[in-house]
């Protein structure tokens, strides 16, 4: 009876318009579904958000406690060193009166030992305040020749019974570099040392040429040499040529790191160049100051 009193044309208008309002519903429906999806996508992400930012900060603790428990250990190593190393050179000069052949070797041992331990002491200090950025440069005109010369000769006491000529490549009037001096120093007592370390016979040579506004410096070895796929690795902290390398030489693979944190204050970049069997070259590049260097 309802439908009796209608048009075939406002019943397929009607029904069209029923269409339309359960599409209207329909997509209501699914955009309020929509909406509580993505509220609860929001809330999850939130959520796993906060845990990775407490995972995060929990790490940044762990670690500034590990740093500060480093830096508190090596600065309580230092002084008991110190003091040893201090009495064991005075009792070897001769200082309390004359002392048998074997007990000044013994004495040489404890002094050597003395100094390895104090050198790594200073390796963790200087990684603690590189890695916290408390090491802040006094940089003054250098003279490049004379500052390798010192180097040079205090680093004469790591040869032992090796067969190793120590020489440098400098000619007389270069510019003077723009950089700190202990640190500078710092830097090619770790070149000439790791050089050192790892050659048995032959030269180790620091050598210097000026190339534009730039100083170039390079300390090379005749040692055993680096493979290429390690020679990216040995600037990475805590790491050497390999594990055997380690194990045969020591030392805790900071040297390296320290050095192109250092290299990389005074505005530069470090690279290394080797073949295994036939040495090592590392270089880096200081730039020239405007004014002269006064003498070391």
């Amino acid at each position: 009876l309802f439908f009796k009193g209608l048009t075939l044309q406002k019943i397929i208008f009607a029904a069209e318009v029923g269409i339309v309002l359960q599409m209207i519903v329909f997509a209501l429906g699914v955009g309020q579904k929509i909406k509580l999806l993505e509220k609860e996508n929001k809330r999850a992400l939130e959520e796993k958000l906060n845990a990775q930012e407490k995972a995060n900060d929990r790490l940044r603790q762990t670690d500034k406690m590990k740093d500060e428990f480093l830096a508190n250990t090596s600065h309580e190593l230092r002084t008991p060193l110190n003091g040893i190393l201090g009495l064991s050179e005075a009792i070897n000069d001769g200082v309390t009166g004359p002392i048998y052949p074997e007990t000044r070797k013994n004495l040489e041992m404890v002094i050597s030992s003395a100094r390895r331990l104090n050198s790594l002491v200073s390796d963790l200090l200087d990684f603690s305040k590189l890695k916290n950025f408390e090491i802040h440069l006094q940089k003054k005109p250098l003279d490049i020749r004379s500052l390798s010369h010192v180097v040079l000769q205090v680093s004469e006491s790591l040869l032992g019974d090796k067969d190793i000529e120590l020489a440098m490549d400098i000619e007389n009037g270069l510019p003077a570099v723009s950089a700190d001096e202990n640190r500078l120093q710092q830097i090619l007592y770790n070149l000439v040392g790791n050089a050192i370390k790892f050659t048995e016979e032959g030269a180790v040579i620091i050598k210097a040429r000026q190339e534009g506004d730039k100083i170039k410096v390079a300390v090379e070895d005749t040692g055993i040499g680096i493979p290429e796929d390690k020679q990216e690795g040995i600037f990475r902290s805590f790491e050497q040529g390999d594990g055997s390398t380690e194990r045969k030489y020591g030392g805790t693979g900071l040297g390296l790191s320290i050095t192109r944190q250092l290299v990389e204050l005074h505005g530069g970049s470090i690279s290394v160049h080797s073949e295994i069997g036939k040495g090592s070259t590392f270089r880096f590049a200081l730039p020239i100051s405007t004014e002269e260097a006064q003498e070391l």
